[in-house]
């Protein structure tokens, strides 16, 4: 008897979650970044123009950052905090850093962040270096990261 129990128990949480499925809210507010591809050099600045657009009546801060991957290199930078009114414009002024190497693409998303929502938008920024060293050594790192890519 305690084993048709169980039984029906399971059954009917089991029939829950395929009945009554998770639902995540939605965040009230969208991210927009232009442009979102873009070509600079190392030690340049890259205009970034961060646009948060929220539902009505939406008031909380939004927190914003941005993560670049290039090849070896990996960073998170703290880009600031978008206040109401919205529609909220920031203008961040990216340093590509001296020590990215050249021709390569580095990869980025800009998350906002408030309570427990996290919008996410991906920005592409190919990296120039200008000289045929750079180019060599930017192909070399680009095949090496593909193998890495490959066996992972």
């Amino acid at each position: 008897m305690e084993h048709k129990k169980t039984i029906m128990i399971f059954t009917i949480i089991l029939f829950s979650f395929i009945a009554f499925p998770i639902v995540y809210a939605q965040a009230p507010y969208t991210v927009s970044v232009e442009p979102e591809t873009g070509e600079a050099s190392p030690g340049d600045l890259k205009e970034y123009i961060i646009t948060i657009e929220a539902d009505p009546g939406f008031t909380d801060f939004v927190y914003i950052e941005l993560e670049i991957i290039a090849l070896t290199y990996n960073e998170t930078y703290n880009i600031g905090t978008a206040e109401p009114p919205y529609p909220a414009e920031i203008i961040y002024n990216f340093p590509v850093p001296e020590d990215v190497p050249g021709d390569v693409t580095a990869y980025g998303t800009v998350s906002a962040y408030s309570g427990e929502h996290v919008v996410e938008e991906q920005v592409t920024l190919n990296i120039k270096s200008g000289g045929i060293l750079g180019s060599i050594i930017g192909w070399v790192l680009s095949v090496l990261n593909s193998i890495r890519n490959f066996f992972s």
